[in-house]
């Protein structure tokens, strides 16, 4: 008999983007219905509803063969103007269809992200619920960073260890405590599984030197890589890339990282943390917290000769960014300042700066051999 499959609900302009930035009151709604059944459909009415609202409805007058498809776009738009998360409900009405379990599509999710106007802004994901460490299972996550839906698991909410051996971290980088909170991807179950995290909608087009702050935690023999990704009104553009094992052992710290924004000064930007699992096992799971916007303050280019003295520089034996130099360490071997004499090892490095009392250092102690730290200007 006759039958059709509400066969997908195609995303909106964006191709390939489901949550984005700046919806608008006009969005297009567009449906695929494919023919199932061994008869050719001459025409039937389809419908869209947004979170539970009255039903829209046209009535279509293709004709559909068995086994082909047709794709319709609705007269009436939807509106998507303000930010929040939208529920799709779309079906289809024939009659005399004989098999109608597969005529509805529900709670298909379109999120309009909210905007930040100005830096610094900060996640540090301590108000989000836990969620359940079970690989596939969903994870709601209602702050303004979300999980998105056109990858294949979710970033899990959690607290403490992850529930697989030698693989995550301790306890979260803010408290450094039992409960403190932080996200990660479940390993177990999931090979060559990616899990996307999306920012809110970020105008960046009045900062004049943005980066993004980020610490990570990617313990475990089969470590996978994350990527740093950013939308800029036509498609993602890798901005940076972290692969493989980064620390040592499970108890080690959070690693910071640092990313600037400069070439994305746009209204409507946003960011996407890409995890991807390389499988073959538990001991890949691949953790974010403390998520921070902040604008540089970095002065102008410079041509040659430039001398920088670090003078104007803070010493830290955390550093990551500041008057746009960056810092990018593959482990906890790191680029630090130093403003006191010699360092803080024995019978290592200066008894002092070249001038005045800044200069910078690589800490080495603890550090794995064929350590990477990466210092740029």
């Amino acid at each position: 008999g006759d039958h059709r499959d509400l066969h997908s609900f195609p995303k909106r302009r964006f191709s390939g983007l489901i949550s984005g930035c700046g919806l608008q009151v006009n969005e297009l709604v567009t449906v695929d219905v494919l023919n199932f059944g061994s008869d050719t459909i001459f025409g039937l009415d389809v419908y869209y509803a947004i979170n539970g609202g009255t039903p829209v409805m046209e009535s279509l007058t293709y004709t559909i063969a068995p086994g082909s498809s047709v794709t319709h776009t609705f007269a009436v738009n939807a509106d998507l103007s303000i930010p929040g998360t939208y529920s799709f409900k779309a079906w289809t009405d024939l009659n005399n269809d004989a098999i109608n379990l597969n005529d509805t599509l529900f709670n298909y999710l379109v999120v309009h992200s909210p905007v930040i106007t100005s830096y610094p802004f900060e996640e540090s994901f301590e108000t989000l619920a836990l969620c359940a460490p079970m690989c596939g299972t969903p994870c709601n996550t209602t702050g303004d960073w979300t999980n998105g839906t056109d990858d294949d698991i979710d970033w899990v909410t959690n607290a403490e260890a992850t529930p697989s051996f030698n693989t995550g971290p301790e306890v979260d980088n803010t408290y450094g405590l039992y409960f403190g909170q932080y996200l990660y991807t479940e390993a177990t179950g999931c090979s060559f599984k990616e899990a996307h995290l999306l920012s809110p909608c970020i105008d960046n087009s009045l900062m004049v030197y943005p980066a993004l702050e980020f610490a990570y935690h990617m313990h475990g023999n089969q470590m996978g890589s994350l990527s740093i990704e950013a939308w800029d009104g036509a498609a993602w553009t890798l901005v940076d890339v972290i692969t493989g094992e980064q620390q040592a052992v499970q108890a080690d710290p959070f690693l910071k990282r640092s990313v600037n924004l400069s070439g994305y000064n746009i209204v409507d930007l946003q960011i996407r943390f890409v995890a991807v699992a390389i499988g073959g096992g538990w001991e890949g799971e691949i953790c974010s917290d403390d998520v921070r916007g902040i604008e540089l303050a970095c002065t102008p280019s410079v041509v040659e000769p430039w001398l920088d003295n670090v003078e104007a520089l803070t010493p830290t034996t955390l550093f990551l960014a500041e008057n746009c130099w960056t810092a990018n360490a593959t482990t906890n071997y790191d680029w630090n300042i130093d403003g006191s004499g010699s360092t803080p090892s024995s019978n290592t490095g200066p008894l002092g700066a070249h001038s005045g009392v800044n200069y910078f250092y690589t800490e080495a102690s603890g550090s794995a051999l064929g350590s990477v730290a990466n210092l740029i200007t």
